[in-house]
């Protein structure tokens, strides 16, 4: 039988597949889409129901609640995820003792954070602090997410997560339309919710036989693989998280709201990133144990696409504003769009910094970081009480963008001299070049917002095409031969 055109194009298709990585992380996206249409749902419900100040007070709950928890994951996650991989006989017992470490981290930042907050943080809700900070020794069960990462598995994590946002959505819904919620309601609800998906991932990773004994010999090397990851986190955490608390006490809980609504946005955003980052270490050491080449070659092309991923979302989320905080939450957030896009150049960042950290985990550079992030930290916390003193939560927006750009820049760097590689051989002069014809395009049609999203998204796509910025090198990461899976 001839080869037709047609008759080829079948037989590759027959002979070629999505790598398994990637399809089972676009089951993730899926996953988390949802998810961020359920997160829109529930921030819209809640802020509608509280009003500005209230929806301040209790952001700043969920602040101090994620700054306990990402203390308390001190790098575990990461750790966990890369000694599952290396060793899979031993994933049972990182199981047990990376529970272990979070429950106990967790009730030291709680015994820390609640006092240092109500004492240190004006016009606050110490009920709804309170309330909802205690559950962060629930979210010590979200370190198994890890056993499902390492084994190339990020859709179940996805999948959790999602689970998790539907009962937090509902329990929203519920008090939501109740008579005269308050925020004291609300937290009571979470707290609820928290508790039911801890037993509903205990249950899951529990019928599998996943969770092992702790042993003091794992635990002693999560804690060494992990602390330079948890030392960076806590001084991110610096200049990530804390400006949002300084807000409601330096500018009100009105102020506190406005900006709390923008920043919800980017952390549910967030999934973009994560998309990238989750499946992203444990193939990272899989590339390493094969040698730098392989690795230097997968690092170049996921920073390339990163970039590109990075740029467009943050540029839509810019774009969009306006749009997005009053589909959400109202006329009454309207002041929140100026906030949201200014945090759309900080997502650039903020996406960026989780590749070049992750690589930096990936090729052990993570301790390098430290000192530079600390400084990062040191500035960002000075500049906080002056921007914040003469533009509110928009000034405390400026300091976040920057320092994640300058936080983005920095872990690329580092990650790159070891892998072999340059700012130059991974961009050239296109990406430069690329970034400099949006951000043009962007100003120059700022003026007019129908013309704004219609002519950027063009240029956008126009001249990601004509630079060739994906290309062969980019598309081998998603379509390989059966042979080399």
């Amino acid at each position: 039988m001839p080869m037709t055109p047609m008759r080829n194009m079948f037989l590759v298709l027959r002979t070629q597949t999505i790598r398994p990585a990637v399809r089972r992380t676009a089951t993730s996206l899926v996953f988390r889409l949802f998810g961020l249409l359920i997160g829109i749902v529930t921030n819209a419900v809640l802020a509608r129901s509280l009003g500005v100040s209230e929806f301040g007070q209790f952001g700043v709950g969920l602040t101090i609640l994620t700054i306990i928890t990402q203390l308390s994951d001190f790098g575990a996650v990461q750790a966990m995820t890369a000694e599952a991989r290396r060793n899979p006989k031993l994933a049972g017992h990182v199981a047990g003792s990376g529970i272990c470490i979070r429950l106990i981290t967790a009730f030291i930042g709680i015994a820390i954070a609640i006092p240092i907050s109500l004492f240190t943080i004006p016009n606050t809700n110490a009920v709804v602090l309170i309330v909802i900070a205690v559950c962060a020794p629930l979210g010590a069960s979200g370190a198994l997410i890890a056993l499902s990462n390492a084994r190339l598995r990020p859709e179940i994590g996805s999948a959790l997560t999602l689970g998790q946002s539907a009962l937090w959505m509902f329990a929203v819904l519920i008090v939501g339309f109740s008579d005269h919620p308050t925020a004291i309601d609300f937290a009571f609800a979470f707290a609820m919710t928290t508790a039911l998906q801890t037993l509903i991932t205990l249950a899951f990773y529990g019928r599998k036989s996943m969770i092992g004994r702790p042993t003091w010999a794992v635990a002693r090397l999560l804690l060494s693989k992990s602390w330079p990851v948890g030392l960076l986190g806590l001084l991110v955490t610096s200049y990530y998280r804390v400006g949002g608390v300084l807000v409601i006490g330096l500018a009100g809980a009105h102020e506190a709201g406005l900006y709390t609504a923008a920043y919800k946005v980017i952390d549910v955003a967030q999934i973009i990133p994560s998309l990238i980052v989750v499946p992203m270490l444990p193939v990272l050491i899989d590339a390493l144990a094969q040698g730098s080449m392989q690795l230097q070659r997968l690092s170049k092309a996921v920073i390339r696409l990163s970039v590109i991923v990075a740029i467009g979302s943050g540029l839509m989320i810019a774009l969009f504003s306006d749009v997005i905080v009053r589909l959400i939450y109202g006329d009454a957030f309207g002041n929140s769009a100026r906030v949201l896009e200014v945090l759309g150049l900080a997502f650039v960042g903020i996406t960026l910094g989780y590749v070049g950290s992750t690589l930096c985990f990936a090729i052990d550079r993570v301790k390098r970081q430290i000192p530079f992030v600390a400084v990062l930290g040191v500035l960002s916390l000075m500049l906080q009480p002056w921007a914040i003193g003469n533009w509110g939560g928009l000034g405390s927006a400026y300091v976040a963008a920057a320092t994640e750009i300058a936080m983005s820049v920095l872990s690329l760097t580092l990650c790159a001299g070891p892998l072999g590689m340059s700012f130059r051989s991974i961009f050239g002069w296109r990406y430069p070049l690329f970034v400099l014809i949006i951000v043009c395009t962007y100003f120059l049609t700022k003026g007019s917002f129908v013309i704004g999203v219609i002519v950027c998204p063009i240029v956008f796509v126009i001249a990601m095409l004509f630079l060739k910025l994906v290309g062969k090198h980019e598309g081998n990461l998603i379509l390989r031969r059966k042979s080399d899976s």
